[in-house]
């Protein structure tokens, strides 16, 4: 590969798979397998890859290592990964196709794999079901460790979060206007920390600043607030009672990224932000919330799972019934078989398939999925 640079980011507890520049990795000789179809297996998998869009590929390369574990279950997983990149890097660049769009196609092919590592690297729930771990509530043993902040962007959690707001969305995303109460240093550092990840995740930034916001009734951690347009000629409450509104789809984004961290989120309401503004205010450092990891690992993958369905909707928008068929169906099953191995009960299952029979375009019908997703995040916490 003369010009390409393969594109396979990892974390540090993570396979060395990253290619060295201007060539392909070679193909590992062994994945711990006695069976002497393997490679063969390999090459076909990757070999039907060939005529995918990016989007596409994103979608089944996880589906194609799924089947690959459970067809050969004494093959060391991370070896597998391995090989499957180094055999569509080297079929990527042997292609006639530019050169932007096969780092575009690796990118999304070498993501996908390292979710995959991230979740497989990490124990399961057991066959309790996650519905009766969530009656119980944490045990003692898997409560947050109480060394850590809530503020805290070490590197591990600043890399963390990085990747859960660089998720996409359906929509255009707000501009962020990052503010703290003038009154707390602590806030206000923290403000300043969590732009310049923001702005690197590939938010836009409000005058690039941290503004100095002074809200009504002060509360610590983190608030998010909108305009709130359609509350405008509403009756006024008293401040101990709300009304529900529809979440705009960057605060559902921003409001999970920081709920997967343990940080408390509320809303609020800001007239005086610009149209297609989100205000991001931060006030004292909270204690963080205790989250049960077996939970924290699902949630995750529910967040993978909604920006899977932002691409299949972009497929559903702008290709030919039978993509947008093809893309509907590989990513409902991923979340079916998802659901059944973390041994989720029938009725949670039967609600993710319904979600499906329901009216509208197959646009409207994947958005109304992803809501369902939404919703099973916020049971998971």
């Amino acid at each position: 590969m003369r010009q390409l640079v393969a594109l396979f980011f990892i974390a540090a507890s993570s396979i060395s798979i990253a290619a060295a520049a201007n060539k392909c990795p070679d193909i590992p000789p062994s994945v711990g397998t006695g069976h002497r179809d393997f490679n063969a297996d390999i090459r076909l998998n990757i070999g039907s890859f060939g005529k995918l869009k990016a989007g596409e590929v994103a979608i089944k390369a996880e589906v194609a290592a799924k089947n690959l574990f459970d067809k050969y279950p004494d093959a060391n997983r991370r070896a597998v990964i391995e090989m499957m990149y180094a055999s569509y890097c080297a079929m990527v660049d042997s292609s006639d196709i530019p050169a932007r769009e096969k780092l575009d196609r690796l990118e999304a092919f070498s993501e996908r794999l390292q979710r995959l590592i991230d979740a497989t690297s990490t124990t399961a729930p057991s066959e309790l079901g996650l519905r009766q771990q969530i009656q119980q509530g944490p045990s003692p043993q898997s409560r947050q460790e109480p060394s850590k902040k809530a503020y805290d962007l070490s590197q591990d959690r600043g890399y963390e979060l990085l990747k859960i707001l660089e998720i996409k969305q359906g929509e255009p995303r707000d501009t962020l206007r990052i503010g703290c109460v003038p009154w707390s240093e602590v806030a206000c550092l923290a403000a300043g920390k969590f732009l310049i990840l923001l702005s690197e995740a590939g938010w836009k930034i409000d005058s690039d600043q941290v503004y100095k916001v002074e809200p009504l009734i002060p509360v610590d951690g983190i608030s998010i607030t909108t305009r709130g347009d359609e509350l405008a000629n509403q009756e006024t409450l008293p401040p101990h009672r709300g009304r529900w509104v529809k979440a705009r789809p960057s605060e559902v984004v921003i409001n999970m990224a920081f709920t997967q961290m343990g940080i408390p989120v509320r809303s609020s309401r800001d007239p005086s932000l610009p149209p297609d503004t989100l205000g991001v205010y931060f006030g004292p450092e909270p204690a963080l919330t205790p989250t049960d990891p077996a939970k924290k690992v699902v949630r995750k993958q529910v967040m993978a799972f909604l920006s899977d369905g932002t691409e299949v909707e972009h497929i559903c928008s702008r290709d030919s019934d039978e993509g947008c068929t093809s893309a509907r169906r590989s990513w409902e099953n991923q979340v079916s078989k998802y659901l059944r191995n973390k041994s989720f009960d029938s009725s949670t299952i039967r609600e993710w398939k319904g979600a499906r029979n329901s009216d509208g375009s197959p646009v409207e019908q994947v958005a109304r999925q992803k809501t369902w997703l939404a919703s099973l995040f916020y049971l998971l916490k």
